[in-house]
Formats: structure tokens, C-alpha cells, sequence
């Protein structure tokens, strides 16, 4: 297949590596002290002070005995997962068509983002939750950093294999009524210089609908080297395997009619030719859940003095996944790349500080099978091969600048960067391949004030960039692929917040506006000369607005803690868009105003935790997720207004010995009915998928 290589990819690291060590003697006494090992990823901490970061530590994972990453999230007021589409996590509002793209997943630092979500779906929910130290959240922004996709925002997932300072060695296994799951992890010190880690975890799960089921299995490995007091390289790799079968949605008369035992309609393919003959196979309607990836990443840590610090990362990910019902179709994706940060502190107290970036990686994603032309008319039955290629290779340099003048502190940053798209299609009536070049930028500047010990307010502008998914880099013209005219999308972010200690209570409040004024849209078209095509355009303008707030207090044994957001949004027409569909002769859409689709106004989770002794702690959570609208147009808000639902869970933790612990619980203790996914209705005719039922689950855990 068509393939680009990639010379070079390790240069900048040799170099780094080469002068590092060439030094190493010199440096022997600049030690990478724990300031310097914390935090995991500077680019985050960086953001703190000016920004909105959430932070879901181990601890909140292990004791709500989550299943995939999906759940964790879901948990987030602001975050909604599923709710625009099977996978999809919606951060701030992005809405119905945008949150897939209006997002970036990181993974101990390498990006895992999908480069296309055309035509296979795919989700994140492959990371072993029993592997997960820590999630961090960027709500809307960091763009000077991470570049496209941070108008949703970004997550930051760190492993057991980003930090080896403390290796791990513990035994679990957890029990629910429809999934097992086991983990075991292995560490240690081999001398003074050398750490290693090593996890392996295996999760079986039952799903909603009859014979509907996945099973996982994860490997990873870790290696760790003290070069000296100065200078660390780590060497990581994880391999994921997924197989077993599940319905991503239904039409609800076949839901109302079957519930729990609906199977999908199986159906002929075809799967080669004998004798001029068709070969047909019988498959099943569920999709295949089967996907493998290999992941690899390589680190190297080099303090140059107390004052500058090196981080480089090297890594790698392969592999495939189906999420379909089509037989042996698969999407191969692959991710390579490397990133260099280096941190340097200077003036009269070391106040003030400096961050200059480099990233450069490769994704490429392709879907290649047999089409079967012939066999009617007296034309001979033939393969008729197809493929669709895409790769995105990304070369951009930041710097983000912090100055501290007693209590104020001041943020800028600016962010170049430059995209190489091509893609290279066979389809079935028509065909092309091209490559394009687009030139980016973003901006950020920051203020905040810590008016007391505790107290701080803030104050953000953001300008960044989304790039185009796969799909929307292409036109089809019915004989012919040719690129599109899309340009890359640019937003706006306006952010203040506020953090402080007000009575007995922890507040964090967050209040924001963004607007994207040249949105994209793939849509059908028929132009007045005739021939069906489907474009790519910006044809919107978004607005969107909204507020996060998260009180917390400790009162004797117990400890609340309050979590709420309000997200609205509205899109219409730019003033190309009105022009084109003017011109075009085609209907306006009438945009309501009352919210973006599929995306709920009004959420909050509120927690109570009470720990009557060092051993014990028991603890409640009530989540309320708001009606949101199922449309685009007030016409068709009819049956559309999809109403609020609310989850109570309840868990307990026991520690029975120092090293052994019990956890316990119930999800969804009231067995609230609910849909976490829904199609707009026509008619009374519209596909969903039902939230999870009420599960009881008990888990231990041996640390050794």
C-alpha cells in the first residue's frame, strides 16, 4: 500500500542524547530533584494558574470501580460521552458532528487522537482503567501546546509506566455482575540506576444485548535508566488486544419489541471468486469489536543546570480496529513522531520562566478491501480493489513565556505550526489522490492574580485551530476525488475563573465563551448542472458559552464535594455559507435557538464520603445529567426533547491489612432507564443505544 516513510524521526533526540552526555561529567551534581520529576508534563502545570485543569487522581478511579474510560469521563460535569455519537467525548458543548474532532487524547505524553473517524467509529475506551495513575482535563484551550483540537480540549492520560522513581507491585481482581477483570503489576529496582515495570490485565465483559460481549487483554513494559544524577531515559511499550461483538444502536421499535434480546440482522458478503462465481460468506449484524495496537515510547530527561531542563519523547503506535458488521474490513492507523520541550527559569529569584517546544509526527490511517464489479449483462464477474489513504505529518514550534511580578502573573505564548495532508482513494465509481499543505498559528495571553494565600482570580485569550477530519479533506465528484476547499477552523476563547477558600468551602469556578465563525460541513450536493457530490465547506458560524463550578468541604469525617456546569450554544450561517446555499438553490436551515444538538444544558454530580475510621469509607454520589435538544431546527424540536436522567451510585472501601483492600459497591443503584445515545426522530422512527442498567461489583486488591 501507499506508504510514506519517515527518515529522521530520531535526529533531534541522538542530538539531544549525543550532547547530554558528552556533558554528563560536568553536570553531575544538578540532580533531577523531585521538582523536576514533578509534574509528569510541564506544559500542563504551566496552565494551571491561568487555566481550568481538572485532575482525577488513582485513588477516585480505583474506589468507584469504573470499567472504561468512558465511565470515568461521564463522571465529569461539563464532559459528555456518547451522547453525539457511539465512542465520542464531548468536552464543553462541542455538539452533534464536532466533538470527534474538537478534542486531543494523550497517552504518557504521545498523541492517540483518530485521524479519521470515516467510515468505522472508534472510542478510547481500549486503556485498562487498572493502568490509569491519573487524568487530566484541559476544558476548551491549550492550543500553544497541543495544537488542533483543544477547542473541546484535551486528555492527558498518565500510565504506571510514565514514572518509575516508585515502581508498583500489587495483585487485583474485580467481580461484576457482567465483566471479570485482573490485573497484576511487577517492579522493582534492579540496582541503583535501573528500574523496571511490568503490567498485564485481563477484562472479559458482558454488554447490554444478548451475545453481545468485549474481551480485552493488555501487556506493557517499562524500563527506566539513571544515566547519571542529571539524566533519565525511559523506554515504555503496551500492547492491546480487543476482541468480541456489540450493537453501537437500534431502531427503537426493535428495542420496544425485543429490549435485552434483540439480535441484528445477519446478511451474505461476498468474499471472493471461484470459477467465476461469487464466494459468499454468512456474517452476523453485531459490529466487531476486534482491535490490536502496539505502542512504543521513549524518554530522555537531561537537567542542564538548576535553571534548564530537557524532555524529549520519541514514540510510536500501530495497529487496527474494525467497529463493524462488513466481514474482514479494517482500519490500520499508525503514529509516529517525536516532541521536545525544554524549560528554563530565569531573573533575579528565578520568577519568571520560559518554554520552548518542538513537535513533529506522522499519522497515517487506511481502510483497504475487495469491490465485485460483473457478472450481469454477459460482463465477467472481476475484483475491483479499493483503498482509502490518509496521512497528516505535523511540524510545529512553540514558546509560552511566564512572568511573575509578586502577586500577578502574566502568560504568552504563540504556537507555528505546519500540516502536510494527503490521501490517496479508490472507490468504487471514482477515484484520486493529492497532497496539501496549510499553515497555522495560535496565540495565548494570560493574566491572574492571587489576591491571598488561597485566593486567585484569572483572566485567558486563546486563538487556536482545528483541522479538518480525513473524510474533509476530499471531495467527491462521482468520478472523481479531488481535495476540498475547506481551510483549517479558527476559534476564539475567552476564560476568567476564579479559585479560593470561601467559609468552609473549596471553590474552582471557571466562566467561558468561544466562538468558531468558519465551521465546517460535509454535506450532499446537487448542483444545478447535475452530478451528485459530496462537499466539504465552512459554512458556520458556532457560539458557545458556558460555566464550570466545583465547590468542596471537609467537615470532620466527612468530605463533600459539589460539581456543576451550563453549556449553550448556537450555530448559524456565515456570510459564505448564506452565499453558497443562496446560489446553490438549496433550503436554509432555520438553526434553533435554543441549544447545539446533543448537548445537555444543566449537569451536576454531588459526592458525600464519610470515613468514620482510618480503615472505612463509605460513599454516595448522585449525578443529574439535563434534557438536551435531538435537533437543528425549532420545527422539528417535536419528540426531539430528549428529557434529563439521574444516576446514584454507592461504594465502599475496606482496608483490611495495609497492603489488602476491599471495594464494594453499586452503580445505578435505582435502575434508572435512559438512553446514552439517540438519533433524531422522523416520524416516530429514530435509532438508540440504553444506558448501562444497575450493576453491583466487588473488587480486591494486594499490594506486595
Amino acid at each position: 500500500m501507499y506508504k510514506k516513510t519517515y527518515p529522521g524521526m530520531l535526529r533531534l533526540l541522538v542530538v539531544s542524547l549525543i550532547t547530554g552526555m558528552g556533558a554528563s561529567a560536568a553536570a553531575a551534581d544538578i540532580r533531577l530533584q523531585d521538582s523536576h520529576i514533578q509534574p509528569d508534563y510541564v506544559e500542563v502545570e504551566r496552565l494551571k494558574s491561568t487555566k481550568e485543569v481538572i485532575v482525577i487522581t488513582k485513588e477516585t478511579i480505583t474506589g468507584k470501580g469504573y470499567k472504561n474510560m468512558g465511565e470515568i469521563l461521564n463522571d465529569v460535569p461539563g464532559i459528555s460521552v456518547g451522547l453525539t455519537g457511539w465512542g465520542d467525548i464531548d468536552i464543553r458543548g462541542q455538539g452533534s458532528e464536532q466533538a470527534q474532532r474538537n478534542i486531543q487524547v494523550m497517552l504518557d505524553g504521545a498523541p492517540i487522537t483518530t485521524l479519521t473517524s470515516h467510515p468505522f467509529m472508534n472510542d478510547y475506551n481500549y486503556i485498562p482503567v487498572d493502568n490509569i495513575e491519573k487524568i487530566e482535563i484541559i476544558p476548551g484551550g491549550g492550543s500553544v501546546m497541543y495544537g488542533s483540537g483543544a477547542a473541546g480540549g484535551i486528555i492527558n492520560i498518565t500510565t504506571n509506566l510514565k514514572r518509575l522513581n516508585k515502581t508498583e507491585n500489587s495483585a487485583s481482581f474485580m467481580w461484576g455482575q457482567n465483566e471479570k477483570n485482573g490485573a497484576l503489576n511487577l517492579g522493582d529496582k534492579v540496582n541503583e540506576k535501573l528500574s523496571y515495570q511490568l503490567s498485564y490485565t485481563k477484562s472479559d465483559k458482558d454488554l447490554y444485548f444478548v451475545d453481545t460481549y468485549r474481551n480485552s487483554e493488555y501487556w506493557a513494559g517499562a524500563l527506566a535508566y539513571q544515566i547519571d544524577p542529571a539524566q533519565r531515559l525511559s523506554f515504555r511499550y503496551s500492547h492491546v488486544q480487543d476482541e468480541g461483538q456489540f450493537i453501537a444502536s437500534l431502531q427503537k421499535r426493535n428495542f420496544d419489541k425485543y429490549g435485552k434480546d434483540y439480535v441484528p440482522s445477519g446478511k451474505w458478503i461476498t468474499v471472493g471468486i471461484e470459477n467465476g462465481e461469487k464466494v459468499r460468506r454468512w456474517v452476523s449484524g453485531y459490529l466487531d469489536a476486534e482491535r490490536e495496537m502496539d505502542m512504543y515510547s521513549l524518554n530522555y530527561a537531561r537537567n542542564f543546570s538548576r535553571d534548564t531542563r530537557l524532555s524529549a519523547d520519541v514514540f510510536y503506535n500501530d495497529g487496527y480496529f474494525k467497529n463493524n458488521s462488513q466481514g474482514d474490513k479494517t482500519m490500520d492507523h499508525s503514529t509516529r513522531g517525536v516532541k521536545l520541550k525544554l524549560d528554563h527559569a530565569y531573573g533575579p529569584d528565578r520568577q519568571h520562566s520560559v518554554l520552548f517546544g518542538l513537535d513533529y509526527y506522522t499519522q497515517e490511517a487506511e481502510l483497504a478491501y475487495d469491490d465485485y464489479t460483473g457478472g450481469y449483462g454477459g460482463k465477467p464477474l472481476t475484483i475491483h480493489p479499493l483503498h482509502f489513504f490518509y496521512d497528516k505529518k505535523v511540524r510545529a514550534f512553540y514558546t509560552s513565556n511566564k512572568l511573575t511580578y509578586g502577586k500577578w502573573s502574566f502568560v504568552q505564548g504563540v504556537r507555528r505550526e505546519f500540516t502536510d495532508w494527503g490521501y490517496d482513494k479508490e472507490a468504487a465509481s471514482s477515484s484520486g489522490q493529492d497532497t496539501r499543505k496549510t499553515k497555522d498559528a495560535a496565540v495565548e495571553l494570560a493574566a491572574a492574580y492571587q489576591y491571598n494565600d488561597i485566593g486567585s482570580v484569572y483572566a485567558r485569550y486563546e486563538k487556536g485551530f482545528t483541522h479538518p477530519d480525513g473524510i474533509q479533506m476530499a471531495d467527491d465528484f462521482g468520478d472523481e476525488i479531488k481535495p476540498s476547499s475547506v481551510t483549517d477552523e479558527k476559534f476564539d476563547l475567552y476564560e476568567i475563573g476564579l479559585r479560593d477558600k470561601i467559609g468552609i468551602s473549596t471553590v474552582n469556578l471557571a466562566v467561558f465563551y468561544s466562538e468558531t465563525d468558519n465551521q465546517i460541513d460535509r454535506f450532499l450536493h446537487l448542483p444545478p448542472g447535475g452530478g451528485l457530490i459530496r462537499r466539504s465547506l465552512n459554512l458556520y458560524d458556532t457560539k458557545r458559552h458556558g460555566a464550570d463550578l466545583s465547590i468542596r468541604q471537609k467537615v470532620n469525617k466527612w468530605t463533600f464535594t459539589e460539581g456543576y456546569s451550563y453549556l449553550k450554544g448556537k450555530s448559524d450561517y456565515n456570510e459564505f455559507g448564506r452565499q453558497f446555499m443562496n446560489e446553490a438553490q438549496k433550503n436554509l436551515t432555520n438553526w434553533t435557538r435554543q441549544s447545539l444538538k446533543a448537548v445537555p444544558k444543566h449537569k451536576f454530580v454531588l459526592k458525600a464520603q464519610y470515613d468514620p475510621n482510618e480503615k472505612v469509607s463509605l460513599a454516595a454520589q448522585y449525578k443529574y445529567v439535563g434534557r438536551y435538544n435531538n435537533f437543528t431546527e425549532d420545527e422539528n424540536a417535536a419528540g426531539n426533547q430528549i428529557g434529563s436522567h439521574k444516576i446514584v451510585d454507592f461504594d465502599v472501601t475496606y482496608k483490611i491489612t495495609p497492603q489488602v483492600t476491599l471495594y464494594t459497591g453499586v452503580k445505578n443503584a435505582f435502575n434508572e432507564k435512559y438512553a446514552s445515545y439517540l438519533t433524531e426522530n422522523s416520524g416516530g422512527y429514530y435509532s438508540l443505544l440504553p444506558g448501562d442498567e444497575r450493576m453491583y461489583y466487588v473488587m480486591t486488591s494486594y499490594k506486595f
